[in-house]
Parts: structure tokens; C-alpha cells; sequence
């Protein structure tokens, strides 16, 4: 129930970044884990790897965090594509540009989730940072640690098919959001 869920909020994203950048996009099934706080970075990448990330904090009916991670290269050439430039992009217009790319992303997984699930929740504003996986992820996994021990970790991989751009979705969220999200998706499945 939880995988299909997410599938249905990971294909609406996906579509949205599909459209955004011209481009098709392959997505893969999500896969679906109950972690403990402190092995999630690990789920997310090395932590002394440097990434361009996208993060979100989820409120409303659902606790928790979308954060989309892409190498660094690869995020700037998707920020030099969706502008339509042929030179290279700043760094400062890179993480703006993701910071766009990451809200279109996560209005359209949310609205997709809010009608089939009949919950409400939004994001917050996105933050884009290129930096360590460690550093960036470490203060959202200890702000959430100070709730739980642990967490659902939903992750999607996509790949553009004709661009070297690969990126990684992970949606975490509390045990709490977690039955409730089971609680709808069940309500909803056997109405």
C-alpha cells in the first residue's frame, strides 16, 4: 500500500520535472524501508560525498521531509538545461534554480497525494545547498530524532534519457505520518 502511495506521488513529480525540462524521464518503483534515524543518511549517500540538494519540510496531516539529491555536475547541467543556456550556470543560479524545480516537484506529488489519500499537507519552502551529504542532512535527521527513533524512508531513483542527469527522491517521515498514511491509503482502497 505504502509503495503504490508513494508511486503515485513519485510519478506525478517526475512528470512535473519531464515537463519542466522537455525531456522523458525514466523512474523506477519505489523502495520502501523503516530505518532508524541515524541510518538514514546512509540511505541518502556517503557522508563526506558532495551533492546539490533540494529539501523540504512536509506539514500538515504528514510529519516529516522530501529532499531530492543529485551530484553536483549533474544538478548544474539540469539548471543550465531547464534555463535554456549554453554556458555554464553559477553555483548561486544552480541552487535557485533547483530551489524552482523543487517546489514545481513537490506541489504536484502533494496535490496528486491530497486527492487520492484525502489528507492535508504542503511543503515548506525549498532550500537548495551543494555541500557534504552529512552536513546537509544531519540537522533534519537530528530535529526529527528528537520525536522518533525512527523513520519510513520512501526512495525513487529517475534518470533523464537524454541528458546525463540522474537524481534520487526520498521522502522520510515519522511512525505517526506513517499510520496514517495506511489508515487513508486503506480507506481509500476499500471504499
Amino acid at each position: 500500500i505504502l509503495r503504490e502511495t508513494m508511486n503515485i506521488g513519485g510519478a506525478h513529480a517526475v512528470t512535473a520535472l519531464a515537463k519542466m525540462a522537455s525531456e522523458p524521464i525514466d523512474i523506477s518503483l519505489p523502495d520502501i524501508a523503516l530505518k532508524q534515524i541515524e541510518e538514514v543518511a546512509d540511505l541518502i549517500g556517503s557522508s563526506e560525498k558532495f551533492v546539490s540538494v533540494i529539501l523540504h519540510h512536509v506539514v500538515g496531516d504528514i510529519a516529516g521531509y522530501i529532499v531530492m539529491s543529485f551530484s553536483e555536475p549533474e544538478a548544474c547541467e539540469l539548471a543550465k538545461h531547464i534555463r535554456k543556456c549554453d554556458e555554464e550556470v553559477s553555483e548561486e543560479k544552480c541552487l535557485e534554480t533547483l530551489a524552482e524545480v523543487g517546489n514545481v516537484i513537490s506541489g504536484s506529488c502533494f496535490s496528486a497525494l491530497n486527492k487520492f489519500l484525502g489528507l492535508r499537507f504542503d511543503h515548506s519552502v525549498p532550500g537548495a545547498a551543494t555541500d557534504m551529504t552529512g552536513a546537509l542532512i544531519n540537522s533534519v535527521l537530528a530535529e526529527m530524532g528528537q520525536r522518533t527513533n525512527d523513520a519510513l524512508i520512501a526512495q525513487l531513483h529517475f534518470a533523464m534519457k537524454q541528458m546525463p542527469v540522474h537524481g534520487s527522491v526520498f521522502l522520510i517521515i515519522d511512525p505517526d505520518s506513517t499510520q496514517r498514511i495506511l489508515q487513508a491509503a486503506n480507506k481509500k482502497l476499500h471504499s
